[in-house]
């Protein structure tokens, strides 16, 4: 190590490790969101009826919660579905209504 301290290599190799580490939870981040939006597709695709008329609402007991979903449009005028609580469910994980 020509005129390199100790003490600086260990800060640029934990520099170096960080921006790796934020690099790799960014990538987990951006595939975790896909795969909620592919979710949430199907989900809305399932729960709205295909002749729903854009922003018309459904909701459907699930459990003791009540789904909430709609359909709307993109920019490219696209059908974009959204699903939501209406009512979160009582004690999803105390009563096992829900495998989480």
């Amino acid at each position: 190590m020509n005129n390199v301290t100790e003490k600086t290599n260990g800060l640029v190799r934990d520099w170096m490790h960080k921006k790796k580490y934020l690099a790799r939870l960014e990538a987990e981040r951006c595939t975790a969101i896909e795969g909620l939006t592919r979710a949430e597709t199907a989900l809305g695709e399932w729960l709205v009826p295909d002749d729903a008329k854009g922003g018309e609402e459904f909701n459907l007991w699930f459990g003791s919660g009540i789904l909430n979903a709609w359909k709307a449009t993109n920019a490219e005028n696209e059908p974009v579905f959204h699903v939501k609580w209406r009512k979160e469910p009582d004690g999803i994980r105390e009563s096992g209504e829900l495998d989480l």
